[in-house]
């Protein structure tokens, strides 16, 4: 009988991915009410509402996945070592997909990245935010749920597969992670004049671990689907991705034996990454040679 798994990097992944998110989400509402013309009492009536609108959130989300994983898990309890692996190969795909987007919306959050949609829409949203207590407290338990369900539904295949023992180190290191980063980019934002070199160090280590992730979810797919491809070469055995230190590099795409379909897969998924990156950085480019233009023009003089 083999021992529990009471680790994993895809849960421990998906969990920093939604705290971070939900961090900021809550990160924003709260600088939304600190730039509204509302006079102080409002204001702390109104943070009020973020704090306790965002805990019952996370209660009723708690509640919800966990009552989900007991149904799951007795679910799971049949299947065979085949399913197992394809649903721990698609549990690392979605969350390689998950942390790929968030490699590229932490410098948008920062505000190294523009894009004029969103500016267009963060203006709209902060000039017209009157919401009273009721529509913010809506606000805030929908977009800090929908957060945390999106966890629920990403833990499916831990249930399924009888990985629910590692839900709770994995998902705490995960919380922990998430939402230091959140804070992070929270703080970043009022107090760093240059952001560049945190936006440059979190895209890079989330695309590396996107591409990781998403390589060995392959791995698993390749093995049960398709057929292990060749191996190109082998690393000594002093260098293997299950031994100390170089298994610190597995979650980043380190393998000692690849396959040629996991060195495709990597470098190929790593490329559309940088190209997603490349894209908003010609946006941002964009964006400020119009600003320049308009400015070197000056003011129109028949408006």
């Amino acid at each position: 009988m083999s021992s529990p798994v009471l680790w994993s990097i895809p849960i421990a992944s998906i969990f920093a991915r939604e705290f971070m998110e939900a961090t900021i989400i809550i990160g924003n509402f709260r600088t939304l009410v600190k730039r509204a013309d509302w006079d102080d009492e409002k204001k702390l009536a109104a943070h009020k509402v973020i704090w306790t609108s965002s805990f019952i959130a996370f209660a009723a989300a708690f509640v919800a996945i966990l009552g989900l994983g007991i149904g799951l898990s007795q679910a799971g309890q049949e299947l065979s070592k085949f399913w197992v692996h394809i649903i721990e190969g698609v549990s690392k795909i979605v969350a390689g997909l998950a942390i790929a987007a968030l490699s590229i919306k932490v410098p948008m959050w920062l505000g190294v990245y523009r894009d004029r949609k969103a500016e267009e829409k963060a203006l709209e949203e902060q000039s017209n935010f009157t919401m009273t207590g009721g529509e913010l407290r809506f606000n805030i338990i929908w977009n800090v749920w929908r957060e945390m369900a999106e966890t629920g539904a990403f833990l499916i295949p831990a249930f399924l597969n009888g990985n629910e023992l590692a839900i709770p180190l994995s998902g705490l290191v995960g919380v922990i992670i998430g939402t230091l980063l959140g804070l992070s980019i929270y703080f970043g934002n009022k107090y760093l004049k240059d952001k560049r070199a945190l936006a440059i160090f979190m895209a890079v280590f989330l695309g590396a671990l996107a591409s990781g992730l998403f390589t060995g979810g392959i791995q698993y797919i390749e093995l049960e689907l398709i057929g292990r491809s060749r191996v190109p070469f082998r690393l000594p055995n002093s260098m293997a991705h299950w031994k100390l230190p170089f298994t610190l590099l597995k979650p980043f795409g380190y393998y000692s034996n690849p396959t040629v379909m996991m060195i495709g897969v990597y470098w190929g998924y790593t490329f559309l990454i940088v190209l997603g990156h490349v894209y908003f950085i010609y946006q941002t480019y964009k964006l400020a040679k119009e600003e320049r233009e308009k400015e070197l023009e000056g003011p129109d003089v028949n408006a």
